[in-house]
């Protein structure tokens, strides 16, 4: 009778063990600065297994950045069973205010319960919030960023190596890079960007971590003065603390080796801001000849022939090499003698970035035609630069090169048809001059003035009239080719897309984005009608507002691109589903250029 009684009491008691469901909001800070970010945690308390995902609540003066991560747990403690599920969000500051997260809301058992609302206080940028400036270096943090400049202090265009390192004492998962520093008033050059993180151990004030680099960047200060390199933003998944063991005997599933999966928690990392001192070049000992270049460098001259002919082609070569910016390096002033013809020079670079310093050549190449035949000299050739290590100017030279020139069937001529003077002397080619005619003939004057009838001014006004044809002609064409070409770009863009979306389908999001990355460029050079690789982002607005075309279309290239170099710069931390929302976004621009060529506004 008894065991009848309880067998029919155990279901009671069992769904009468679970606890009131309720959903309860918490963030991990309440103040903060614009451009910062919180983490909301929506914790439902209940039956977990029947929850639906909540809807993001109302917000003021907050965005979504990132989420939702979801975790639930189940635990028995005295024989009351709870299970609770987890919902983390990462909110940026949009504005500084009063800003509010309002309820949120889930459905239950087809009953929806509401979260309690939270104000937080956004500080402007400028601002000091507490806590946003906690020293990461006391070994307090389970998991920080720490950048380590090589120096603090450097002349104008000398190097500064900066290493971006992430510490964790905790089990992490998924970081993504947010956020790139930026470094206004440098020029900068990745030196290492590892697609897989490399970890190695690290004790930091007696405490272990695990240590691994994000990214190795050189800065070459373009002026002056202190400068700021604004902080790496990072978001990843880090292991919660477990519960210690209780004391009751009975708990033992409360006990952590009893927890299913490990418990994980959305945060965000922000690296220190690094102040940097730029001092100025020296203003004594300067050579005439300076063009900025800082470094260590070397330079070697060259012709690819010691002999030739007259109007043949001869290749003349400056090579400087070393240690420094290799891409600002300017030309070298260069001397011809007047009998060559001398075209610009074809620049090309060799950079070299798998060490500590930025190294590699870079190569500028003439073309010289010699147009009178004897023995040509190239001068000597000076390169001035600063030697930050020595911390004075120096100068490196070439040549002098020599080119024997032997007179060829040509006959010295420049392209313009002026024949070059020979160094022989003028020859005499005739002695007489043969005259067309010798006799001046007989002239009639016609009863008729030929101005008078139809016929002169039909054949004076035809070739004016075939001149307006051909004109009008040609702009049809052209502007018939320039909307050919647009249509072409935008095929081949369409191309990309599905590259993009077929390597996606594949897994291989690196392409993916490299795919996007190409198609948006075949879309803005089809929008503006010339190739936008090499024009900086003011010129390209300046062309698109000439055109009058859609700004917001170009804000949202803009946008797309910049996601695409954080694609290539985190590939290893771009999840898929990023990646896709990228080839969606690539899609919708280029329904977009689609339209305006459509409508004839391209």
């Amino acid at each position: 009778m008894v065991s009848r009684f309880v067998w029919l009491i155990l279901p009671i008691l069992a769904v009468s063990a679970f606890a009131q469901e309720k959903l309860t909001a918490t963030v991990d800070r309440t103040t903060l600065r614009v451009g910062e970010s919180l983490t909301l945690t929506l914790t439902f308390e209940g039956s977990a297994s029947g929850v639906s995902e909540p809807k993001v609540p109302p917000l003021e003066k907050l965005q979504v950045a990132g989420g939702p991560f979801t975790s639930t747990s189940f635990t028995i403690v005295n024989g009351r069973a709870s299970s609770t599920a987890s919902f983390s969000y990462i909110l940026r500051a949009k504005e500084a205010g009063q800003g509010m997260i309002g309820p949120a809301k889930v459905v239950f058992r087809n009953k929806e319960l509401a979260s309690n609302s939270i104000n937080v206080t956004i500080l402007t940028a400028s601002a000091s919030a507490p806590g946003a400036g906690k020293d990461m270096k006391g070994g307090a943090a389970d998991v920080f960023i720490r950048v380590t400049p090589d120096r603090t202090t450097a002349y104008v265009g000398e190097q500064i190596t900066l290493t971006y390192k992430l510490y964790f004492a905790r089990q992490i998962a998924s970081p993504e890079i947010a956020r790139l520093p930026r470094a206004t008033g440098f020029w900068v050059e990745e030196i290492s960007a590892p697609q897989q993180l490399t970890l190695t151990d690290e004790v930091i004030n007696g405490r272990p971590y695990k240590a691994a680099v994000l990214r190795k960047l050189a800065l070459f200060p373009t002026g002056p003065g202190e400068l700021d390199v604004e902080p790496m933003v990072i978001n990843t998944k880090v292991e919660t603390q477990s519960r210690r063991r209780s004391l009751d005997p009975f708990d033992i599933f409360n006990d952590p080796f009893f927890q299913l999966g490990r418990q994980f928690e959305a945060v965000e990392l922000e690296s220190p801001t690094v102040r940097l001192n730029a001092k100025p070049l020296p203003q004594t000992g300067v050579p005439i000849d300076y063009d900025g270049a800082v470094g260590s460098f070397e330079m070697r001259t060259v012709l690819d022939r010691q002999t030739c002919k007259t109007d043949e082609a001869v290749t003349f070569t400056i090579e400087i090499e070393g240690t420094g910016n290799i891409k600002t390096l300017a030309e070298p002033r260069v001397s011809i003698p007047p009998d060559i013809q001398r075209f610009d020079p074809e620049s090309s670079e060799d950079i070299r970035r798998n060490q500590a310093k930025v190294a590699g050549k870079k190569t500028f190449k003439y073309v010289l035609i010699p147009r009178a035949p004897g023995l040509q000299e190239i001068p000597e050739i000076h390169y001035s630069f600063f030697d930050p290590e020595r911390g004075k100017y120096q100068t490196i030279t070439g040549g002098p090169l020599r080119l024997q020139v032997e007179k060829g069937s040509g006959g010295g001529m420049l392209p313009s048809g002026i024949a070059v003077a020979s160094k022989q002397g003028v020859e005499n080619i005739a002695t007489d001059i043969a005259f067309a005619k010798t006799q001046a003939g007989s002239f009639t004057i016609p009863g008729r003035a030929p101005h008078r009838g139809i016929i002169f001014w039909m054949g004076a006004a035809a070739p004016w009239a075939a001149l307006l044809s051909i004109v009008a002609t040609a702009r049809i064409q052209r502007k018939m080719s320039g909307q050919q070409r647009r249509r072409d770009l935008l095929r081949a863009a369409f191309k990309e897309t599905q590259a993009a979306e077929k390597a996606l389908k594949t897994g291989h999001i690196e392409q993916a984005a490299q795919h996007a990355a190409v198609a948006l460029d075949s879309m803005a050079e089809s929008a503006v009608g010339q190739p936008c690789a090499a024009l900086t982002p003011m010129e390209l607005e300046d062309i698109w507002r000439s055109q009058q075309l859609d700004t917001e279309l170009l804000q949202m290239i803009r946008d797309v691109q910049d996601e695409c170099d954080r694609a290539r710069f985190a590939s290893g931390t771009f999840s898929r589903e990023s990646a896709g929302q990228l080839v969606r976004k690539v899609k919708t621009v280029y329904a977009g250029i689609e339209r305006l060529l459509g409508k004839g506004l391209l």
